[in-house]
């Protein structure tokens, strides 16, 4: 049986990082094998999410003032993934942070797959990342791309350059993002394929088995993840018009809302669950409209400035647009998921062969 390691932003405290890792090497495990996660960290990328960003207090001595404030909360939300990724995520006994010191891993993996999310993203690493590009891959194993996002289309020509040259050894290549991958293509003779983002491989039945309890009922779930103030004018209207509460994630209180309650510092379990039982879903968050689709919520995506375009192109394969948010929006109007889920199936449908062609040949 073949082994397979896998390399993403699996530490990463957002949700959408957790649980694509999460989709990845449950759907891999259960269709080709053994599969693990790496456990490599980018200290570029997860400086964020440190308790104490000392690299920060230098330039931004605010930083220092926020860490002390929210420590509590932040904590609360270290341990609450950390408590998921142990409990739902297999991954490698070592810890990695040099690209350098991960050649070891040959001897324990036959196929290695990079993705999804943004590791190739320069902004987000620090320039392109040998190891989220399987730099350490020996010659001879399989190395495998699966939906990694680029973030944006604009790079300087060395970034260019570096990715021509990392792309050469890849055995198959896939990315998440339509504009992206004519840009790929443009370096390398292999086929840039499109491929879904992992946490639509995985079926609503397989993601209940991870809920955990969620006792709140008669509520409205509200995801932000960037700031919109026509969002939060938006949701508090429903909460008015249904009478229904608002339960969403935000450091800070949110004072718009009149009967609400914060969750900041769940894990990606409770998030689902949080996500599944609700009567209504607003947010402008590319993974909780994904989930929204997944468990057939009554759902408002909002419009933002970085990821707007893939939840476009999410909704329009699903036909339907008619969830993004306008001047006529009606939260009540019905969804035919019959419909949606045959059209997700088919969109399914593609990456998995991919997926099948790369590994099993």
């Amino acid at each position: 049986m073949k082994k397979t390691g896998i390399i993403t932003f699996h530490k990463s405290y957002n949700y959408g990082s957790a649980l694509q890792a999460f989709a990845l090497q449950k759907f891999v495990n259960d269709n080709f094998g053994t599969a693990t996660v790496i456990d490599y960290i980018q200290k570029h990328d997860f400086e964020q999410y440190k308790l104490f960003r000392i690299r920060l207090y230098k330039y931004h001595w605010t930083s220092f003032i926020a860490d002390l404030v929210y420590f509590n909360k932040n904590l609360k939300r270290k341990n609450n993934f950390t408590k998921f990724l142990n409990k739902n995520i297999p991954i490698t006994s070592k810890r990695y942070y040099d690209v350098k010191n991960m050649t070891e891993l040959n001897k324990a993996f036959d196929i290695f797959i990079c993705g999804s999310d943004q590791i190739w993203n320069p902004a987000c690493t620090d320039g392109a990342e040998p190891a989220y590009f399987l730099e350490f891959v020996a010659p001879g194993k399989k190395k495998i791309a699966y939906a990694p996002s680029m973030g944006h289309v604009s790079f300087e020509n060395d970034e260019l350059a570096d990715i021509k040259s990392f792309l050469s050894s890849f055995d198959a290549v896939s990315v998440r993002e339509k504009s992206v991958s004519s840009l790929l293509q443009s370096l390398t003779d292999k086929k840039v394929e499109v491929t879904i983002d992992p946490t639509l491989l995985l079926t609503k039945k397989e993601y209940e088995t991870i809920l955990s309890e969620c006792t709140d009922k008669n509520y409205i779930f509200v995801y932000m993840l960037e700031y919109s103030e026509d969002l939060i004018k938006y949701a508090q209207q429903q909460s008015e018009k249904t009478g229904k509460k608002i339960i969403y994630i935000s450091k800070k209180k949110e004072r718009t809302y009149k009967k609400a309650k914060n969750v900041f510092g769940i894990g990606p379990d409770s998030f689902l669950s949080y996500l599944r039982n609700a009567d209504y879903v607003i947010t402008n968050s590319f993974h909780a409209t994904a989930f929204s689709i997944i468990f057939e919520k009554k759902f408002c995506t909002f419009r933002t400035e970085k990821s707007f375009s893939r939840m476009v192109d999410l909704l329009e394969i699903l036909g339907l647009e008619s969830r993004l948010s306008h001047k006529n929006f009606s939260l009540d109007a019905e969804i035919e998921y019959e419909k949606v889920k045959e059209r997700l199936e088919l969109f399914r449908k593609n990456s998995i062969n991919f997926l099948k062609e790369n590994m099993m040949n």
